[in-house]
């Protein structure tokens, strides 16, 4: 405890020691969302909203949304062995964050969307430059899929060049619907006894209202209410 205490106040040092010019900051690139890209964020939610999910056997799954945010953002990098922090560019995301079991990191659902520059090198290239790229994950906490290096891997890559289709919910019509599967049949156990274990091998997810449903190994249709 007493070595998380003293790293802890060494990475509070080091960020309040870290100098910024302002002046630099004026002049770097902005990788700013177009018209086109804003259709595609996600409606804003309130904290504090629910979204439920209901299967066909009258089960729900509730998570409550503790973050819901677009903002323009600086990236810097710095390092301990200066007091000097390395600005690159400004960039728009959209970060939402929702729990199905409230104050548990490990039951959350993260979606991000970010602009930025694909195929740029923080090492040689000052400032930043780089194609502009929109690219957006979900990382769900039940989600079955996983890599050969973490088994407890629950990204999911958000593919806007999929093609999408309509998909009618309880009475409502999502209309920019994108369907990811992660290929596999394996039901994983959680990384922590008390929560849910990993059996959603399905999404379907839309643009401009998130997951708007799963379904799970076992057969179970998960569907917004």
């Amino acid at each position: 405890m007493k070595n998380i205490l003293t790293f802890a106040i060494l990475i509070f040092i080091l960020q309040s020691c870290i100098s910024v010019d302002e002046t630099e900051k004026d002049s770097l690139p902005y990788y700013q969302f177009t018209n086109d890209e804003l259709k595609k964020l996600i409606i804003k939610s309130d904290i504090g909203d629910e979204r439920i999910y209901k299967n066909q056997d009258n089960e729900f799954i509730k998570f409550i949304i503790y973050k819901s945010q677009i903002e323009k953002s600086l990236f810097s990098t710095g390092n301990f062995s200066s007091s000097y922090s390395s600005n690159h560019y400004y960039y728009d995301s959209q970060e939402i964050l929702m729990w199905y079991k409230e104050g548990n990191v490990y039951s959350s659902c993260k979606i991000k969307i970010i602009k930025y520059p694909e195929g740029s090198n923080y090492q040689t290239q000052y400032p930043i430059v780089g194609t502009p790229k929109f690219y957006g994950y979900i990382e769900f906490p039940i989600w079955n899929g996983f890599n050969k290096d973490d088994q407890y891997d629950n990204t999911i890559y958000i593919n806007f060049d999929l093609p999408t289709i309509s998909m009618k919910v309880n009475e409502k019509t999502y209309l920019k619907v994108r369907i990811f599967e992660s290929g596999k049949s394996a039901i994983l156990s959680p990384s922590v006894p008390t929560l849910m274990e990993n059996n959603v091998n399905k999404i379907y997810y839309d643009d401009n209202y998130g997951i708007v449903g799963f379904d799970d190994i076992n057969g179970k249709l998960w569907r917004l209410q």
